[in-house]
């Protein structure tokens, strides 16, 4: 792979990385909230591949998902606001719309599980309104993310990022002691991301223009460096931990990206599905919550090969159904837009 043949494709390697940052949201997602309920009996330590396989993917996913979702806005100091309602915020809105309220039928229905209960009263509908749980947080972000980039669309960019630098951190270390608040210090963090990807979007794209394998390598060896060292300092980090390791995961994630959008058996299939982010991540909760519903309990009674056959393949036919049903409701639903970036925009220049 060379430099010019990656810096012909700087206009669709955002969709790239917005597809390839959701697959690896997706599978975290799918480990963390299901595969791990299983009980595995299996001797093979594949569920701890899997665990660690999971860190590793909310530690790169979250962060380049956003960061791209952010760098697609292109310019919107001269949009107006009825533009960015109606083809950002609504249609999103109307995905986690019906996310919220399928996964709020299915808890009735099933149970608690995916780390949800069922909503019992009008304050608790209000409280996941405003404030989802974590599973809805990528779709419910993908709404609002793009208002709160108008509404600032004026301020300097220093001004914009320290801000929400500085509420990341409060909000990370406010809930390691309270742990109601560890959703507010997700969307916090992915704010930081999403506003990095949007004011930083041309530092982004000097990176994918220069991607080779070389610099990605490098750049993996710098995450993971990091992300050892805070394995190392334990729990006395961990408040800001997801914040400095996602930070650290954007070099290596924007360069993968690139490198990805550059040969096409990875950017067909990458770029489908980050045109369809929006419907794929509000399938996320229902579809986890349905499978959980019926395999979990049979699973666990599996014992022998056909169980460790299961603990290989499981988090992977999950997240395949997932982003399957994401791209179907894509495609029979043209009217809402999931996520239309900006390719030909310029990114938000550093004022």
């Amino acid at each position: 792979m060379t430099v010019s043949a990656t810096a012909q494709v700087p206009a669709r390697w955002t969709t790239t990385a917005v597809g390839a940052g959701l697959l690896l949201v997706v599978l975290a997602h799918v480990v963390k909230g299901h595969y791990l309920q299983i009980e595995w009996h299996t001797t093979v330590p594949v569920p701890a591949a899997w665990w660690f396989a999971a860190e590793a993917a909310e530690a790169l996913g979250g962060p380049l998902f956003f960061a791209a979702a952010g760098l697609g806005l292109g310019r919107l100091r001269d949009q107006r606001l009825t533009g960015m309602l109606l083809t950002r915020v609504v249609p999103n809105l109307v995905w986690y719309a019906a996310a919220s309220a399928a996964g709020t039928v299915l808890l009735w229905r099933f149970g608690p599980g995916y780390g949800l209960t069922p909503i019992r009263d009008l304050p608790e509908l209000l409280r996941q309104a405003v404030l989802p749980p974590s599973g809805l947080a990528p779709v419910y972000a993908l709404a609002v993310f793009p208002l709160l980039a108008w509404l600032c669309r004026r301020l300097p960019t220093p001004l914009v990022l320290g801000a929400a630098a500085t509420a990341g951190v409060l909000v990370a270390v406010a809930a390691t002691r309270v742990p109601v608040l560890a959703t507010s210090a997700e969307l916090t963090r992915y704010l930081l991301f999403f506003l990095i990807g949007w004011r930083l979007g041309r530092l982004g794209e000097a990176i994918a223009a220069r991607a080779v394998l070389l610099r990605f390598l490098l750049a993996a060896a710098v995450f993971a460096m990091v992300a050892l060292a805070f394995a190392a300092a334990g729990e006395q980090a961990y408040g800001i931990r997801p914040l400095l390791l996602g930070l650290a995961a954007l070099p290596c994630g924007v360069a993968g990206a690139a490198l990805l959008a550059a040969r096409p058996a990875g950017h067909r299939p990458l770029t489908a599905v980050g045109l369809a982010a929006a419907p794929i991540a509000a399938a996320l909760v229902p579809i986890t919550a349905v499978t959980g519903a019926f395999v979990v309990k049979r699973l666990s009674l599996l014992d022998g090969p056909v169980q460790l056959l299961v603990a290989v393949a499981e988090p992977v036919l999950l997240t395949a159904a997932i982003v399957v049903a994401g791209l179907v409701a894509h495609r029979v639903t043209p009217r809402i837009a999931a996520l239309r970036p900006v390719p030909a925009a310029p990114a938000e220049a550093t004022r």
